[in-house]
């Protein structure tokens, strides 16, 4: 009705004042009085027999209204019949604005009817297009992750005028419409109220709507006061702001999601590298948030997948994190190879690895992966390297993933002559009185990491070092040992020093004897080393690797001297690295090569390490060579109990045999290193509760390698003035203890004994020169009655020890057990057995009986970790990994 009353051009008029409802209402169709219905508009010529009559016109148009009818058009009506009947009726009454017959009235309102129609066709079609073109970029906004502008940029096109996207007030009252409606946009922004504001302006009108996340960005569309906006405008301004809010949403979720990704990549490079530097601690707190109980593991694999060239790393390391999800592995980006992509697999979930990781490398080709064997966390930096050398024998497998077969370096096979050499030439280094015992450690670590991996590199690896810092450092330690870094042979001798200093040092009388480094390479293991290297090189590769270490490794030098292009050179250097598992692009490795090369007999290399000793020590050595039983004493063919024990708490008082045997107990048993760890946490706890209870004397039988921090260190926290006597069998762990015993005389004593003989350990003049039997003691037996079999009466020979004590002594005593896991129990059984060690697991009613007429401490007989726990619980292992029962009991 209103297009035909207030129309650009109306042919109608009302005789009287219409209702706002009544005038909205839609015609429908149009007729004469005989054929009425809901909707019609009802044209007649002026009745005859109205004459005016305002009754009978007000009769007739209730008629109409109640048979639907919107509207009472009469045509050929005068003006004084139309003045007469100018009152309010039911529908209604309407004259034409130009002179008509009803047929032509009736014509001209069909007409505007079908153009009204097709106009409507013609906004529908319009407006389901745009609503196509919106929903089709919403949904490419969203999935790409491109930001509002697009959507907001459609809306303008849409409906003219200007829209804008405002981050926040100060821009909302640069715009004319909102500038005297600042408490009403404030509410709009801080969530207060969700409706649109429609704001005006003497010229401009704007309708804000909020968007986004609480708080809100605005968006305002503002068009002149002139073109005020239909209903299907602002339903499209509607509709937009929602889709502007669903993009700022799905924005913030990226971007919320990209930091945490980001937070995530940073707590695992940050755990990775405490593990390279040894410091579980601080690698615990750090991985407590993604992997609780990553690192009480103690040990596991370290896998390097490298991606194909040009590939994204970071969707390698997703397929890497899916494939071992279930083995709560850490993965991250390596923070030195770019290509690179790292997972630790904590021990006890590596079974298979390489196999799990099959199908991840084959997807793409140049992807290849290397794996290392289980290593205690301690040694993740040994780990790593052996993957790295299994990655570059993976290139050259058909399935690119190759594992570390454990073969041990030319540094773990030599003996000790070689250790006591290294101590010598390193000792105006260690020594040095101008510096702290951490900042001479701190030398020989960064010296030796840039003198392996090059100065570059290490700078990587180590963090928080310039190159120019470690490049000083590394020629200071070169002067000091007499040494210059422009001698190859000089960097090998160096590199080789520094890498045995890292193993079990010598004793100080093994460091009365001057040994020669022709002598300390003079070792049926270094030629065993030797052959198990260059065994894969033909005759031909061999020479020319000679060639290459007598050019002071020079690839253009080399290629000059044989006469052959310098491309040659590099593709045969790269055979090699492969063929000899030597990663010839780190310089150790080169110094390795070099070794072996001398090793082999190479003539041009001979004669090298006599002219160092001459150099280094011109009035020669006089003193005798090391025997065959000494060169067994500093070495070992067979496992020891006492060093794999060190082994698994992550100490370098071991060597190839000991890590070989203790690698398959990991490998087969992982909860061993668990076990061991907190049964030595324990250790620590009762020791340290004692202390504090007023102990001052403390035997420790079968104590094994001192491993730091020892008890005394733990004793002598709480008062220096604690005496300690350290008890074991083994006479290799008691000639290492001196040099770890610090303390005035009196003080401390390790005695070579066996406590399946008592008295040996009791009537010791050792033992009775340090510790008062009349006065308390606190006697420790942790991991050590299960190596004593049930025929040896363990239960009479702990009770020869507690019925020595005096009143107010303790008993501390741990001990394996089957009953939290029976399996776990008989594989750790079975691997010590292979080793030629019997051990023997006892049930809590078996070891109960150890403390019959002692006072339990609280909380009593217990799983290791429970007892006086001082790390947060996520820290604790299960009863299960932990495999002991543990007690603390007074003596009456």
């Amino acid at each position: 009705m209103n297009d035909l009353i207030e129309g650009e051009h109306p042919v109608l008029r009302c005789l009287a004042p219409v209702s706002t409802a009544a005038s909205a209402q839609g015609v429908e169709h149009v007729t004469t009085e005989g054929n009425v219905r809901k909707g019609s508009l009802v044209v007649v010529r002026n009745p005859s027999d109205w004459h005016g009559d305002v009754q009978q016109m007000r009769q007739r148009a209730a008629f109409l209204a109640r048979a639907g009818a919107v509207g009472l058009v009469v045509t050929e009506i005068s003006d004084a019949d139309a003045r007469l009947l100018s009152v309010p009726t039911a529908v209604p009454v309407l004259v034409p604005t130009a002179p008509s017959t009803a047929a032509e009235l009736v014509e001209r309102i069909l007409r505007l009817q079908v153009e009204a129609t097709q106009a409507w066709a013609q906004a529908e079609q319009r407006r389901v297009r745009l609503a196509e073109q919106y929903a089709e970029l919403l949904s490419r906004l969203l999935l790409d992750g491109r930001g509002p502008d697009a959507l907001v940029h459609h809306l303008q096109q849409c409906i003219g005028g200007r829209v804008t996207l405002l981050s926040d007030l100060d821009h909302a009252r640069a715009l004319a419409p909102l500038l005297e409606h600042g408490a009403a946009l404030q509410d709009l922004v801080a969530g207060r109220t969700s409706e649109a504001l429609w704001l005006t302006s003497p010229d401009e009108q704007a309708l804000v709507h909020p968007v986004g996340n609480q708080p809100y960005r605005l968006m305002v569309a503002i068009r002149p006061q002139s073109q005020p906006w239909s209903g299907s405008e602002q339903a499209l301004i509607q509709r937009t702001a929602l889709g502007v809010t669903s993009v700022l949403r799905a924005e913030s979720l990226d971007v919320r999601e990209a930091r945490l990704a980001e937070a995530s990549m940073a707590i695992r490079v940050s755990v990775f590298q405490h593990l390279m530097d040894g410091n579980l601690p601080s690698a615990a707190r750090a991985a407590q948030p993604l992997l609780p109980g990553f690192v009480s593991a103690g040990a596991g694999e370290v896998l390097i997948v490298e991606g194909a060239p040009g590939e994204n790393r970071g969707t390698l390391a997703s397929e890497v994190e899916r494939t071992l999800r279930s083995q709560h592995a850490l993965v991250l980006l390596c923070p030195v190879q770019h290509r690179q992509v790292i997972a630790l697999v904590p021990s006890g979930r590596s079974a298979g690895t390489a196999m799990l990781l099959d199908p991840v490398v084959g997807a793409l080709p140049g992807r290849v992966a290397g794996v290392s064997p289980a290593t205690p966390w301690e040694q993740t930096e040994t780990a790593y390297d052996q993957a790295t050398e299994a990655l570059e024998e993976g290139r050259s497998l058909q399935g690119r993933i190759a594992v570390h077969d454990g073969r041990a370096a030319l540094v773990g096979r030599l003996g000790l002559d070689a250790r006591i050499w290294a101590a010598q030439l390193l000792r105006p280094a260690t020594e040095r009185s101008d510096c702290s015992q951490e900042e001479r450690q701190n030398l020989l670590r960064i010296c030796r990491t840039a003198i392996f991996l090059g100065e570059a590199e290490a700078m990587n690896r180590l963090g928080g070092w310039s190159v120019s810092t470690i490049s000083k450092k590394l020629t200071e330690l070169s002067r000091m040992c007499g040494l210059s870094r422009n001698s190859l042979w000089d960097r090998v001798a160096l590199d080789l020093a520094l890498r045995l200093s890292t193993l079990p040092p010598p004793t100080p009388k093994d460091l009365e004897r001057q040994v020669s480094l022709s002598v300390a390479l003079d070792h049926p293991r270094a030629q065993e080393w030797k052959r198990e290297v260059l065994k894969p090189l033909s005759g031909e590769l061999r020479e020319l690797l000679v060639t290459w270490v007598r050019h002071n490794l020079s690839s253009q030098d080399t290629a000059a001297a044989l006469g052959i292009h310098r491309n040659t050179v590099s593709k045969a250097l790269r055979r090699a690295g492969t063929l000899t598992h030597l990663m010839l692009s780190y310089p150790g490795k080169r110094h390795e090569l070099a070794l072996a090369l001398y090793l082999d007999g190479a003539e041009d290399l001979a004669g090298w390490p006599q002219a160092l000793d001459r150099r280094l020590n011109p009035e020669g050595t006089t003193a005798r060579p090391i025997s065959a039983a000494e060169r067994k004493n500093g070495e070992a063919d067979q496992a020891s109990t006492a060093r794999m024990y060190d082994y698994y708490l992550g100490g370098t008082t071991n060597y190839v045999a000991d890590r070989r045997a203790a690698q398959a107990v990991i490998k087969n048993a992982p909860a061993t290193v668990v076990a061991a760890r907190s049964n030595r946490s324990f250790g620590h706890r009762a020791t340290l509760w004692l202390a504090k209870q007023g102990l001052r004397q403390f035997l420790d039988l079968g104590t094994g390698v001192l491993t730091p921090p020892s008890l005394h260190e733990i004793a002598r926290s709480v008062d220096e003035s604690s005496r300690v006597v350290y008890v074991d069998r083994d006479p290799e762990v008691v000639a290492y203890a001196p040099s770890r015993l610090i303390g005035s005389p009196g003080q401390s004593a390790y005695i070579q004994a066996d406590i399946t003989d008592p008295a040996s350990v009791l009537d010791s003049p050792e033992l009775l020169d340090v510790l008062d039997f009349r006065r308390p003691v606190a006697l420790s037996m942790n991991a050590v009655v299960q190596s004593i079999r049930d025929d040896q009466d363990p239960q009479r020979i702990v009770r020869c020890f507690v019925d020595r004590l005096a009143t107010g002594s303790y008993l501390v005593f741990t001990h394996l057990t089957p009953d939290f896991d029976p399996e776990m129990a008989e594989a750790i059984e079975q691997e010590y057995r292979r080793c030629g060690y019997r051990l023997t697991f006892r049930s809590l009613a078996e070891i109960e009986p150890f403390f019959h007429g002692l006072e339990l401490v609280e909380p009593g007989i217990v799983s290791t970790q429970l007892w006086h726990p001082d790390e947060p619980e996520y820290l604790w292992p299960t009863n299960a990994q932990a495999c002991m029962w543990g007690g603390v009991a007074r003596v009456p």
